[in-house]
């Protein structure tokens, strides 16, 4: 827990798998495209970081 005013850097990665799905033919993978991730406390008040997948996937699952 962080103290009011308080400020802490944290980092984590997102994996091919946190970002797989079932497709509308039922293959589950990851699709190729730009992705934005906003962190924050509202709408309002957040951070972004962008990245892109270059080549769609399949997965495992």
């Amino acid at each position: 827990m962080l103290k009011q005013g308080e400020t802490k850097t944290v980092e984590f990665e997102i994996s091919t798998d946190d970002l797989a799905f079932y497709r509308q033919d039922m293959s589950y993978g990851v699709e190729a495209g730009f992705f934005d991730v906003y962190i924050g406390t509202s709408s309002q008040q957040n951070r972004q970081a962008e990245f892109s997948i270059s080549e769609e996937t399949q997965s495992p699952h």
